[in-house]
């Protein structure tokens, strides 16, 4: 129920008010890897750096091989659906690029396309040494998964 209240506001682009039915679905399922990529993707959008390195972790921990499959239209939905990244990039000037690129690389359920996003945040920006935090995170998060999945 509160991850579903929290995907109705996470819909309509109010980050803040989707975060404690993201929490509490998290406190009830700690290791949902979707719940855990919203939660990221809103604290990223609203510039909540220590909420998002505190919860790197949880991103990046020992998975089991099954975890570690690329998600997607036939594995699964992904956690954050393209009509809201859509959305999400059309708001870009109001929300901050740099932060658009990195909520987006922090829900991005494939490593590959992370990275991709990230390469997207301005070195010369607020954001640069945010990304770069991001980044081996991500990186560590793709050696778990190419280890669990050889």
């Amino acid at each position: 129920m509160s991850e579903m209240l929290g995907n109705r506001h996470l819909l309509a682009l109010r980050f803040a008010d989707a975060i404690p039915h993201f929490e509490a679905s998290l406190h009830r399922h700690p290791e949902d890897d979707g719940t855990i990529r919203k939660l990221l993707f809103c604290h990223a959008l609203l510039g909540h750096r220590d909420e998002v390195r505190g919860l790197l972790p949880d991103l990046t921990r020992a998975r089991t091989p099954q975890a570690c499959l690329p998600k997607g239209p036939v594995a699964g939905s992904p956690a954050i659906p393209v009509e809201l990244r859509d959305e999400v990039r059309a708001h870009a000037d109001e929300l901050g690029p740099g932060r658009v690129h990195l909520a987006l690389a922090l829900a991005s359920e494939d490593t590959r396309t992370a990275t991709r996003e990230l390469d997207f945040v301005p070195v010369d920006s607020a954001e640069a040494d945010w990304r770069r935090e991001i980044l081996e995170a991500v990186q560590t998060e793709r050696k778990a998964t190419d280890a669990n999945t050889n």
